[in-house]
């Protein structure tokens, strides 16, 4: 069989102080902290045979990636099935959104893009930069830990999750 992986990642912190949904044109950069987390993820993969990088549209999940693509000197894609929560509620209260788009719903778009990052991927790893409670709700379901869930195909089945 062949062996696949992909890797889900959360995108660094952002500075947020309101905690405000970003959305799509909120633009808020990258903390030191974030930054580091980044780095300190691409690092961890970066002698992975990562062969493909895909990250949510919004501007601080492409951040993430942009650490990532120079470390693992991949181009980036895009795919909306990385998207936080609730995105489109742009500037509301995270809290007030957290349940807007039912966590199946979410978990199914998710999986959507897992899915095409296995094709992507076939026989390597993949790496995709999605957002905290999106990657919550995967672990819900999946399982995994930490800062990074990445799920290990046998051919078309997932065999694990780490």
């Amino acid at each position: 069989m062949t062996w696949t992986v992909v890797h889900l990642v959360a995108v660094g912190e952002v500075d947020n102080p309101h905690r405000l949904a970003p959305g799509w044109h909120m633009g808020f950069p990258l903390t030191e902290t974030g930054v580091a987390h980044a780095q300190r993820i691409a690092a961890l993969l970066s002698d992975h045979d990562v062969v493909y990088l895909s990250a949510s549209p919004l501007s601080h999940a492409r951040d993430t990636a942009q650490i990532f693509s120079r470390v693992l000197g991949l181009p980036i894609g895009v795919d909306e099935g990385l998207l936080e929560v609730g995105d489109m509620d742009e500037g509301q209260r995270q809290r007030r959104i957290a349940r807007k788009e039912p966590s199946a719903d979410v978990y199914s778009r998710l999986m959507d893009a897992v899915e095409r990052a296995h094709l992507e991927a076939d026989g390597h790893e993949a790496v995709l930069i999605t957002h905290p409670q999106a990657l919550g709700i995967a672990r819900r379901h999946l399982g995994g830990r930490g800062p990074l869930v990445s799920i290990v195909f046998d051919g078309e089945r997932i065999a694990h999750v780490v």
